[in-house]
C-alpha cells in the first residue's frame, strides 16, 4: 500500500515563501526599532497591543519619545576612565595594636584599610562616625580623615599586612566637611586617585601620595588626572602620634562642591 502523495509546484511555494519571509522581516524590524511595544500587524492577534485587529499603531498607541538632541559642542566620547584599578591588600585583624585601634575607632570611627601596592602605601579611612552611639548618631571627637603611610620598597615589616603597625608612623588628612561622619570610601582608580563621598560636601579624589584632596569624580569628567585641577582647601594635616588628643577641626564649606552629592 502506497503512502499519500505530496506535490509541490515550485513558483508557487517559493512566493508563498518570500510572503512569509517578508512578514517575518518586518516584524522583526519593527520589535528591534521598538522593544518594549507591541507591534499590530494585519490579521493578527493584538489584544496585548490595545490595538484592534490590522489597526495601525500610529493611531491606537502613544508615539515613541523624541531623542534628546545633539548637543552644539557634539557629544562627548573621550572620557578617560583606567581600564584597571591597582591591585591592594587589606589590613589583617592585627594591623594596629589593640591601643592603636581602639584610638583610631574612638576618634575617627569605622574605617577601610588597605594598602596600594604600586605605590607601597597604606590608607586606612575613618568615617567619622560613632557605631557606638547607643541612640541617635553622634559623630567621633576626631571627625572623619584618612591616616597614611608610605612605606619604603625595601622595608617588609611596613609593607606587611599582617604586621603591628603603629598609629604615630601614620600622617591623618582631614576631607573639607570633617564632622559630617560620613567619609565613604568609593574605590582607588589610580595608585594617587583614591575616591571617596563626603557626605553631603561632595565626591572627592584624595591624593596618598601629597596629601591633596580634589572634587569631583574622575569616571564622569572628560580629562585624565588632575595636574591641571588646583587642590582644595582642607584642614591642616596632623601626625598619627596625636591622633587620641585630637579634635575635629572646623569644615571648610567654601571646599565643597557647588551640588553636593548624597
Amino acid at each position: 500500500m502506497k503512502g499519500p502523495k505530496f506535490s509541490f509546484h515550485w513558483r508557487r511555494g517559493a512566493v508563498v515563501v518570500i510572503a512569509i519571509s517578508g512578514l517575518l522581516a518586518a516584524g522583526l524590524y519593527a520589535a528591534g526599532r521598538y522593544p518594549f511595544r507591541a507591534v499590530a500587524v494585519a490579521g493578527a492577534d493584538s489584544t496585548n497591543s490595545g490595538c484592534a485587529v490590522g489597526e495601525p499603531l500610529s493611531k491606537c498607541d502613544a508615539p515613541l519619545p523624541t531623542p534628546n538632541p545633539t548637543p552644539a559642542g557634539g557629544w562627548v566620547t573621550s572620557i578617560s576612565v583606567p581600564t584597571s584599578v591597582p591591585a591592594t591588600r587589606d589590613c589583617s585583624s592585627s594591623f594596629f595594636n589593640s591601643t592603636d585601634q581602639q584610638t583610631f575607632t574612638n576618634q575617627f570611627g569605622n574605617y577601610s584599610c588597605f594598602l596600594i601596592e604600586a605605590s607601597n602605601t597604606w590608607v586606612v579611612i575613618g568615617s567619622g562616625e560613632n557605631s557606638s552611639a547607643a541612640t541617635a548618631y553622634q559623630p567621633t571627637p576626631g571627625g572623619s580623615a584618612i591616616a597614611v603611610d608610605r612605606c619604603s620598597v625595601s622595608d617588609a615589616v611596613c609593607l606587611d599586612p599582617s604586621a603591628t603597625h603603629a598609629l604615630s608612623d601614620f600622617t591623618i588628612y582631614y576631607p573639607p566637611d570633617t564632622t559630617s561622619g560620613d567619609l565613604a570610601f568609593e574605590t582607588v582608580l589610580t595608585p594617587a586617585e583614591v575616591e571617596v563621598s563626603n557626605a553631603f560636601c561632595g565626591v572627592y579624589m584624595f591624593n596618598p601620595d601629597s596629601g591633596n584632596w580634589y572634587v569631583g569624580n574622575r569616571s564622569v569628567q572628560n580629562y585624565s588626572g588632575y595636574t591641571s585641577q588646583a587642590p582644595v582647601l582642607t584642614p591642616t594635616p596632623i601626625s598619627g602620634s596625636m591622633a587620641a588628643t585630637s579634635v575635629a577641626p572646623t569644615p571648610i564649606t567654601g571646599s565643597c562642591e557647588s551640588t553636593p552629592n548624597n
